[in-house]
């Protein structure tokens, strides 16, 4: 086995069946989902243990399997940064992000480029800005489920001029020529954009009413395309009807 040492957000910690002071960690990093096998993790004398918190980053110091049949095993672990958990919506942010995380098996860069920019500023945004975060990173999980639709120019025509309404379920923007009847209001039209293009333009100009409205489009898109929303209480399924496009 040959050492490796690169930067993981770590998602789970489960028990080994070989030992009960053993634990297999479950981490994401640049190329997608790897497990590990941490000897001693359940130990009370651990010193790995503090420094692997599901949906932060650590540093891995590792031993990597050369047979694809074997394990990588842990050799220390590093916390990067630690975030404060005297607000718990803080900890409810980080079960949702290792939930959703949980979904990309493979190296999907965008997305781990983007939560390691949000843990790094993490403490500077307000509860609004931290719910855009999720918002902002499961938009960008459309394109390798391959069913993003088109957030630069009408889904017809091709234009950027004129566009005056969007629809998840019917492709993305339309121009004033092809939406037919269908309006969406200015603002929603722009934090769409912002919300594939410009983390901190949604981040900045986005509010709790639009960003909740964007996000329950965006989870009813999802939904209506067969991928399991794992990483939200199933209630927002109730209120789904009111997000669903009618054209």
């Amino acid at each position: 086995m040959s050492e490796k040492v690169e930067n993981f957000v770590i998602l789970e910690i489960k028990d080994s069946a070989t030992s009960e002071r053993d634990g297999i960690i479950l981490a994401w990093g640049k190329n997608g989902l790897i497990s590990f096998l941490a000897a001693g993790i359940n130990a009370a004398e651990s010193k790995n243990r503090a420094n692997l918190i599901p949906g932060l980053f650590s540093e891995l110091i590792y031993f990597e399997a050369r047979q694809h049949q074997k394990m990588n095993r842990l050799k220390k672990a590093n916390l990067r940064k630690m975030i404060s958990f005297s607000d718990l919506t803080n900890l409810r942010f980080l079960q949702r992000v290792s939930l959703f995380l949980k979904n990309f098996k493979e190296r999907f860069s965008p997305i781990y480029e983007t939560y390691d920019e949000i843990i790094e500023n993490f403490e500077s945004f307000s509860s609004v800005q931290k719910e855009c975060c999720i918002t902002f990173m499961v938009l960008q999980a459309l394109k390798p489920w391959g069913i993003e639709p088109n957030f630069s120019s009408c889904v017809v025509c091709g234009t950027r001029r004129n566009i005056c309404h969007f629809s998840f379920g019917h492709g993305g923007y339309f121009c004033e020529q092809h939406a037919g009847v269908y309006r969406t209001r200015k603002n929603i039209l722009e934090l769409l954009y912002y919300a594939r293009y410009d983390f901190y333009k949604y981040l900045k100009y986005s509010t709790f009413k639009t960003n909740d409205f964007i996000y329950k489009m965006l989870l009813t898109h999802i939904d209506a395309n067969g991928i399991f929303v794992n990483w939200e209480e199933p209630t927002w399924i109730t209120e789904k009807g009111n997000y669903e496009d009618r054209n």
